[in-house]
């Protein structure tokens, strides 16, 4: 009876006891045992490797060695994990080795656990490279590239190319073994001209494929290319159009359009040219004297067609009986010759009397010329100075087709300058014949008047003497018309160098010495 009482109170006894065991006798989860990693990318020295190690681990890294199931007790690297998450870049590994690596993670107490092998092998040490095409032809060209060879290691080689970096076409493969650079080359035909075209050097080294880089040609030949067209108005009845075209090295024909518009009108074609340079070709064309012209050149091949730029210009105007070359300006509606008149004679033949004494050039009554301050060095750049009687003699002066401007044509050239206020546009520019100021003086007209001065009176009552002195050479421009004013007097134009207008006015006196501008009829 007492025995089973006791064992009654024992069992009571243990149930009181497990009843009252606290919650930290309970055993502990059993550790985070989640360890993993991956190869992201290998070179031929260096590895990424990603890894996942425990969150609540002291020390994470990777190991690795030439075998299987590396400890850290070789080669490793601690990693820095976030959220258990890191990644190791591995470097100056042995190049084409079998390598294997683990990632590891250790607790506090030291023990250390390790995730499955990750093998990978390096990439093979290979120093090659694609180089510029070259001999590039309309059909043809030579690929070239370099490899470095290591004694007793053959290696393969061969080009890819085409019109994409899809390639398409390959050299044959070839073998070479040897030490050191080694160029390579292959020529290639059949391509299209004026083709961009793809290409890489590949090669093969202890079985492994390994593609070059990407580069890229242009095979020659191409549409026409047209330098600025030169015009040649040196001659009255003809000019010559001359043009620099570089055919591209595919055969082109060249065609010069001229005419009075830009609708051209008129053409010549010339004989098939081909190269690879600048050729120059030219033709000539009978003109009209004093004539505006439009040009271009059309140049053609079987790539396309290359026009040049419109250009623009006036036929000579004149040859005097001195053998002079006169050209000509457009304004407006007005041709202009470009330079003063300078004929020593009448149309017949019959000279111009030049007047020297100031006495008696103020005298006449009848046509004379002279010479600023009565110096050739001055006719050479400025031409004479004529009396208003050389315009009005029936001998007349003018080459045929011009004659001097009358006051109403004259007033067209005031009125399309702006009421005058353009006259700087008829100045030649700078100093050189200006001087000492040359105001607003362009020329952008191309009239280039230049300041020849005059001879005449300054003073209300002269003396004889100075009825023919000399004034404002390099200063002012007179140019006679041919209508007398409402006095009897004759109108003239002048110029200034101190302001940028065009003047018209009555002269006063018909002996006065003024320069010419003659105007197209």
């Amino acid at each position: 009876m007492v025995k089973k009482a006791l064992t009654v109170l024992a069992i009571i006894v243990v149930m009181f006891a497990d009843s009252c065991k606290k919650d930290s006798d309970v055993p502990p989860d059993p550790p985070d045992t989640n360890i993993s990693g991956e190869v992201v990318s290998v070179e031929q020295s260096t590895v990424v490797i990603s890894g996942t190690a425990p969150t609540d681990a002291k020390e994470v890294g990777v190991c690795w060695d030439t075998v299987s199931n590396p400890t850290i007790e070789k080669n490793h690297l601690a990693g820095k994990p976030v959220n258990g998450k890191f990644s190791i870049t591995i470097s100056r590994l042995l190049s084409n080795k079998q390598f294997y690596a683990r990632i590891y993670a250790a607790d506090n107490n030291g023990v250390y656990i390790y995730s499955t092998d990750l093998p990978f092998k390096t990439k093979v040490l290979l120093n090659a490279g694609t180089s510029a095409a070259t001999s590039l032809g309309l059909h043809d060209a030579v690929l070239n590239g370099y490899a470095y060879l290591t004694e007793g290691v053959p290696l393969a080689w061969w080009f890819e190319y085409g019109e994409t970096i899809s390639y398409g076409s390959t050299t044959p493969e070839q073998t070479i073994t040897g030490t050191g650079k080694k160029y390579l080359s292959f020529p290639i035909s059949g391509l299209n001209w004026h083709q961009a075209y793809h290409f890489k050097l590949m090669v093969r080294i202890k079985g492994e494929t390994f593609p070059c880089a990407d580069l890229s040609f242009v095979t020659l030949g191409n549409q026409p290319a047209i330098g600025n067209i030169i015009i040649d108005n040196e001659e009255l009845d003809h000019t010559i159009l001359k043009a620099t075209i570089n055919p591209n090295l595919i055969t082109t024909t060249v065609v010069f359009e001229w005419g009075k518009t830009t609708a051209y009108g008129h053409s010549v074609t010339l004989n098939p040219i081909n190269g690879s340079t600048g050729i120059e070709v030219s033709t000539e064309i009978a003109v009209e004297q004093a004539q505006e012209y439009h040009f271009r050149v059309k140049a053609e091949n079987v790539i396309g067609v290359t026009y040049g730029t419109d250009t623009s210009s006036i036929s000579l105007a004149v040859i005097d009986a001195a053998g002079n070359k006169f050209h000509a300006c457009k304004i407006g509606d007005q041709y202009w010759l470009t330079a003063n008149w300078r004929t020593l004679n009448y149309n017949n033949g019959d000279p111009i009397p030049n007047i020297t004494d100031p006495v008696a050039w103020g005298e006449q009554i009848q046509g004379a010329l002279c010479f600023y301050n009565n110096d050739p060095a001055n006719f050479a750049v400025y031409g004479p100075l004529y009396n208003w009687y050389v315009i009005s003699d029936p001998r007349g002066i003018c080459p045929p087709g011009w004659h001097v401007p009358t006051w109403d044509e004259l007033y067209t050239l005031y009125v399309f300058l702006d009421e005058g206020s353009g006259g700087g546009n008829l100045k030649e520019a700078g100093l050189e014949h200006w001087y000492p100021v040359n105001a607003y003086g362009t020329n952008s007209t191309g009239f280039t008047a230049l300041p020849g001065g005059c001879r005449g009176q300054s003073t209300a009552e002269p003396t004889p003497e100075e009825k023919g002195a000399f004034h404002v050479l390099h200063e002012i421009a007179y140019f006679w018309t041919s209508d007398s004013g409402p006095s009897g007097d004759a109108w003239m134009a002048f110029i200034m160098g101190n302001n940028g207008g065009l003047w018209i006015a009555q002269s006063g006196y018909k002996y006065y010495g003024n320069s010419l501008r003659v105007i197209k009829d």
